[in-house]
């Protein structure tokens, strides 16, 4: 199948009620790695169910290309070439990685089945063990193993909830680089949701955040650290810190706006001006830092190293720049 876009239209999504106060209407493109994150109980699982059509949407529908695949009344689950890759793995833990990728195929003859588990279970780096039974491997490789049962359904697209739950920093990095892999190489769309920021810094090409308000707009992962779109994108990134005005008056702010958010680098001593006190300074492997404070407010402030000879007691803090909204 030539993957095609996947488009959702006015969806909203829930049980019984809606969860988000506004509808959702995107398009994700084949062959991109997109992200969303944003609190617990958002509705980001509910929305990966809702694409792959174990939830119907309360309203509107779902599109892989101009045909429409989900809608409220849809009475058959799932869909062929929409995959996911559950937080639970659903692996049947008494067979072998290989039996599991071999009976996940919906398609094909005994011989192209088998053929087609082989392939991917050395793509995915687990051909030296893939007669060894799932319940006696490791957390990252009973992930390949669910994984490559995701692909042998040969998806347009591939959504993944929260797929580094069990990881450790090894095996997420190495899961990073294979959905890199397969999204460039199968030209596959992919979607990954994450409470983690970092996570879909590190592997999208485009992240949103979703809270009770809705769905904000996607945007490249660069101009996300540079220019967040929206304020929730700044506030979860966790880049960023929400400063009220009154904490430094002399900006110049809009009637409506009482806040900005402020790179945690865009902080700056300045031992000329008073009203903050240093509490302590320590290294990091990116540079020195100082924890300032004053009557209502703490901050991680990094400090140029030739600078450090200067340090006192007390100090102000200007902003080289600052984003509102």
């Amino acid at each position: 199948m030539t993957p095609e876009n996947l488009l959702i239209s006015l969806a909203r999504i829930g049980y019984e009620m809606p969860l988000l106060e506004n509808p959702i209407s995107i398009a994700l493109l084949a062959g991109k790695i997109y992200g969303i994150t944003g609190p617990s109980g958002g509705g980001k699982s509910t929305l990966l169910k809702t694409l792959a059509g174990f939830l119907p949407p309360l309203s509107g529908e779902v599109k892989l290309g101009n045909k429409a695949v989900f809608q409220k009344d849809r009475l058959i689950w799932g869909h062929d070439h929409i995959a996911v890759l559950a937080q639970d793995f659903q692996l049947m833990e008494k067979h072998t990685a290989f039996e599991n990728l071999y009976h996940a195929s919906k398609s094909g003859s005994m011989a192209s089945q088998e053929k087609v588990a082989h392939q991917w279970l050395e793509f995915l780096g687990a051909k030296s063990w893939s007669g060894n039974r799932v319940d006696r491997l490791s957390g990252g490789q009973r992930q390949r193993v669910a994984l490559g049962r995701a692909l042998m359904q040969n998806p347009a697209f591939l959504l993944l909830d929260e797929p580094t739950n069990q990881l450790d920093a090894h095996w997420r990095n190495e899961l990073f680089l294979l959905i890199r892999r397969i999204a460039k190489k199968k030209n596959m769309g992919v979607l990954l949701v994450s409470h983690n920021p970092h996570e879909l810094l590190q592997v999208c090409d485009e992240m949103a955040v979703m809270t009770s308000e809705g769905l904000t707009a996607f945007q490249s992962a660069s101009m996300a650290l540079k220019k967040p779109n929206s304020r929730q994108m700044a506030k979860y990134l966790g880049y960023f810190i929400e400063i009220h005005h009154a904490h430094f008056p002399k900006i110049q702010l809009e009637e409506e706006c009482s806040s900005v958010f402020v790179r945690k680098n865009d902080f700056v001593l300045d031992w000329s001006e008073t009203g903050w006190e240093v509490e302590h300074t320590f290294f990091r492997f990116d540079g020195a830092f100082a924890i300032v404070k004053n009557d209502s407010l703490c901050l991680e402030v990094k400090i140029p190293t030739k600078f450090l000879n200067k340090m006192g007691a007390n100090c102000g803090i200007r902003l080289k720049s600052w984003i509102r909204f």
